[in-house]
């Protein structure tokens, strides 16, 4: 209708203002009275110069205003478009960075897996060689400790062998001397003997009825020279056996003693 009327329709201009503004009708007829209604005459017959011309141009520079309004709001509206799809365009590269984030730490978490699967692999052969190594270790100790017993038991018997030699050299030589060994009170259940030739280096020891205990066997010679070993172990009835080498041979023979680990002498021996 606005862009009807600011186009300059006369009739309908003519008709929109003909109608009475503001002017207070008779109780008759509804119609001013005297001067309104020459008024109106004379309005109606200024409206088509004027007064049309200035509503049309009023509706013009409404309508104008209306389509600038308008204009304006359609440019708002495309500038908050291109605003949300720039800002859509910004959320889609940020989901894609996103994503593509979310894939490497995805290679890393699988890479990283895989590395503490190796690893767990590798602890656990490293902790299966750590315990074949102590196996290893602990037998190879145990063939050790079996070696140094039978070094010891070799080295003993060895001796023994050249101890027995020894002895029974000393027993086939003519003129051995048997030297008595009696019990030193309090102790009386004990005795022994010492076999003995000054052309031997040989002094074998014999003792029985010896108490549980340590014991060392004390000689002592003409010279001066005195000679102190321990008498080693004893059979379960308490006798013992003790072959003494000397360092020199031609040397006397004074006395045997046999004293336990508590310095008590328990046998002795004296030659005259």
């Amino acid at each position: 209708m606005r862009t009807h009327l600011a186009g300059g329709c006369a009739d309908c201009l003519e008709e929109l203002f003909a109608q009475p503004v503001g002017w207070p009708a008779s109780a008759s007829d509804g119609q001013p009275s005297g001067p309104a209604r020459r008024v109106r005459r004379q309005s109606a017959g200024r409206l088509p110069t004027a007064v049309v011309l200035a509503l049309g141009v009023a509706l013009a520079a409404l309508v104008a205003w209306t389509i600038s309004d308008l204009q304006r709001r359609e440019m708002a509206a495309r500038l908050e478009a291109l605003r949300a799809g720039h800002r859509l365009a910004e959320d889609a590269a940020e989901v894609a960075a996103q994503a593509a984030r979310v894939t490497a730490l995805e290679r890393e978490l699988a890479t990283a897996r895989d590395e503490l699967a190796r690893l767990h692999g590798a602890a656990e052969t490293a902790t299966r060689l750590r315990d074949e190594l102590a196996a290893a270790e602990e037998r190879v100790a145990a063939l050790l400790r079996d070696m140094d017993r039978r070094d010891v038991e070799l080295e003993r018997l060895r001796m023994g062998a050249a101890e027995r030699q020894s002895v029974r050299d000393l027993l086939a030589t003519p003129g051995v001397e048997v030297l008595p060994l009696a019990a030193v009170p309090p102790y009386r259940d004990v005795r022994g003997h010492v076999l003995w030739h000054p052309a031997r280096p040989v002094v074998v020891l014999y003792a029985f009825g010896l108490p549980a205990g340590g014991y060392r066997v004390r000689l002592r010679l003409d010279d001066g020279r005195a000679v102190a070993v321990p008498l080693g172990r004893q059979s379960p009835d308490g006798d013992a056996a003790l072959p003494v080498r000397l360092a020199t041979v031609g040397a006397k023979l004074r006395d045997v003693t046999v004293v336990r680990a508590q310095g008590q002498e328990i046998l002795a021996g004296y030659r005259p």
